[in-house]
C-alpha cells in the first residue's frame, strides 16, 4: 500500500469576501472536505501498516542481538578450547 499524499485545501472562504463570490468559495471549500477525509484516512491506514512493520523489525533486531550475544559467548568458549589445544605438548606419560 503506497503512501497517499494529502492534497491542499482551497482557500478558506472569508466573510469579508464579495457576496457574489462567497457562496462559490464556500461550495469549493466544502466540496474538497470529503476527499481530504478520504486521504487522511488512507494515510492513517498507511501509517498503521508501516508502524506494524517497524514493530516487527524491532522484534527481529532484538532476536538478532540475542543470537549475536550467544554466538559471541560460544566463540569465546571455542577460543578458550583452542588455546588449551595449542598448549598441549602431549601426554605426560610419554
Amino acid at each position: 500500500m503506497p503512501y497517499t499524499p494529502i492534497s491542499p485545501l482551497p482557500a478558506v472562504p472569508n466573510r469579508s469576501s464579495a457576496p457574489e463570490t462567497f457562496s462559490d468559495d464556500v461550495d469549493t471549500f466544502l466540496s474538497a472536505l470529503p476527499l481530504l477525509q478520504e486521504q487522511i484516512n488512507d494515510s492513517g491506514a498507511y501509517i498503521d501498516l508501516v508502524s506494524a512493520s517497524v514493530d516487527a523489525d524491532k522484534a527481529d533486531s532484538a532476536a538478532s542481538a540475542a543470537a549475536a550475544t550467544s554466538s559471541a559467548t560460544a566463540s569465546a568458549g571455542s577460543a578458550s578450547i583452542a588455546v588449551t589445544a595449542v598448549n598441549f605438548k602431549g601426554a605426560y606419560s610419554g
